[in-house]
């Protein structure tokens, strides 16, 4: 599975019980109350669990988290500097 696909299904699954209606990978998650700082820790502990990766402190800023296309683009820069 493509890590765009596996950030948007844990999106759905853990933020929106199941309901993807009008999620797209560049919707901003803070805007729309999807993400917030209790769910952003959530996620960066899947991230690190499915991509084996570590967020560092300072990596902890919503900039990099401000929609799946950000994600994935943070995600695969670190998975390509490992």
């Amino acid at each position: 599975m493509k890590t765009q696909e596996q950030v948007f299904d844990y999106i759905v699954r853990e933020c929106l019980s199941g309901k993807p209606e009008g999620l797209t990978t560049d919707t901003s998650l803070f805007d729309l109350g999807i993400l917030n700082s209790m769910e952003m820790v959530r996620l960066v502990r899947f991230l690190e669990s499915t991509f084996s990766i570590k967020v560092e402190d300072h990596e902890y800023v919503p900039d990099y988290f401000l929609s799946i296309e950000r994600i994935v683009m943070f995600v695969e820069g670190k998975c390509k500097k490992s």
